[in-house]
């Protein structure tokens, strides 16, 4: 992706019925052992206190209760349902389940994977059955499906093509490749089995793993050859360059969606995030730290609304393991031996408390130096969130403002003159409703 440029400003975005969804992704749920994934975990319980108190209403990718294939029909036959069934009815309509795998979904069955069997192109019984097991089982309680994850992956499976970072790849993937096109006919008799068993069921489209030419131009561009435009209910992208790309590559992905007749649909930012950890220098280098963690909490989710995201994820909930060796350390709102609740924990408090539920979402200014984002909420209370240089003249109706770096309740302070300087840190502005 190139460096920062200008996003579109004056476009005002209306939230459909049913509020303003937002969340967190990757949850792990179960009791704390002392492996590091383990120390990620919360029991239900303590899950639904914690979303209670952040305002998410939701979550996507809960490790080891997800229903991903090989999870819950490891082998031929019946199905393992217990780690979906502990957190899904427990959810209603909050969790969003990814069907089949991440990053490599097809439709080759779990026990058929081993190195020179036969690879499954598109759904066959097999996948079929475990699409139908699904749906039936949760249809009263989920309303979105993803099926598959960062599905431009597979670009590594292509003759002739090993990006770094892809060990994963099944063993027994195509020596031709998996195509986008041949992916986009896999995804839309997955999305027919779906609608076939819960007609009023939402289809996402797998997460984008980014915005870039390649991805847009030959992933997307090809899935929806091979599927048809009227496969995807939502479009799914993940961002986690330096927030100030942001406003470019929502207009680059606004471009492209018009260009392959998807203007329509709804756009949801699924994955985004920035470590607290000063030692990564990976995707951000701000250089990152918590207060950085916390500042673009509101840089890139108030940014996304802004500019019509309708549902918009943050990157972690807790803390991966510590450790050079993990390039996603520091992504959490919560650490991961004490859960210490860090700035990114009261900033996202913060915004899905004061600014969420918001009525209409507004891009002002996206410039190089200054962004202003502006929203109107239920019972007529506005908002607005600025950053950047200089200084914003003060909003009509604005009666009080405070920073988004909090570590409690937000010490808001009555605006008494005609200006509000601007840092690099958002500012919260207010109406006294």
């Amino acid at each position: 992706m190139g460096p920062p440029t200008p996003g579109p400003t004056g476009v005002t975005y209306t939230t459909p019925a049913g509020g303003t969804p937002i969340g967190v992704n990757d949850v792990w749920f179960g009791e704390r052992t002392p492996d590091p994934g383990g120390q990620r975990a919360m029991t239900v319980a303590e899950a639904a206190t914690e979303f209670s108190l952040l305002g998410v209403n939701r979550f996507r990718q809960f490790p080891l209760h997800d229903a991903l294939w090989h999870g819950v029909q490891p082998q031929a036959g019946g199905f393992l349902w217990q780690g979906p069934d502990a957190v899904i009815p427990a959810f209603p309509h909050m969790a969003l389940p990814t069907l089949f795998d991440l990053q490599f979904a097809n439709a080759t069955p779990p026990w058929r994977r081993d190195t020179g069997m036969s690879f499954t192109a598109t759904c066959d019984g097999d996948t079929d059955a475990y699409v139908a097991a699904v749906v039936d089982r949760y249809k009263e309680q989920v309303t979105y499906w993803e099926i598959g994850n960062e599905m431009d992956h597979w670009r590594a499976a292509d003759p002739g093509v090993n990006p770094p970072g892809r060990e994963q790849r099944p063993a027994n993937r195509p020596a031709e490749g998996y195509s986008p096109e041949e992916q986009g006919r896999f995804l839309a008799c997955v999305a027919a089995t779906i609608r076939k068993h819960e007609p009023s069921a939402k289809i996402v489209m797998p997460g984008m793993g980014e915005i870039s030419d390649q991805v847009l131009d030959a992933w997307l561009t090809g899935v929806i050859s091979g599927a048809g435009k009227d496969t995807f209910d939502v479009i799914n992208y993940h961002f986690y360059e330096p927030w100030d790309r942001l406003p470019g590559a929502h207009a680059h992905l606004r471009a492209k969606l018009a260009e392959l007749g998807l203007a329509d649909r709804e756009v949801w930012l699924t994955e985004t995030g920035a470590t607290s950890d000063p030692t990564l220098d990976k995707r951000t280098n701000y250089p990152n730290s918590e207060s950085e963690q916390a500042a673009d909490v509101f840089r890139r989710m108030t940014l996304a609304y802004g500019y019509g995201d309708r549902t918009v994820l943050w990157h972690t909930l807790v803390d991966s393991e510590s450790g050079d060796a993990n390039p996603w350390r520091g992504y959490g709102l919560l650490t991961n031996t004490d859960r210490r609740r860090k700035m990114s924990w009261y900033a996202f408090q913060l915004l899905a408390h004061e600014v969420l539920p918001f009525d209409t979402a507004t891009v002002l200014e996206a410039g190089l130096d200054r962004y202003v984002v502006h929203f109107t909420r239920p019972g007529g209370g506005q908002r607005w969130v600025a950053w950047g240089r200089g200084s914003l003249a003060r909003p009509a109706g604005a009666t009080r403002e405070t920073t988004v770096l909090i570590t409690g309740s937000p010490p808001w302070a009555p605006l008494t003159g005609e200006t509000i300087p601007l840092t690099e840190v958002p500012v919260l502005i207010a109406t006294s409703g």
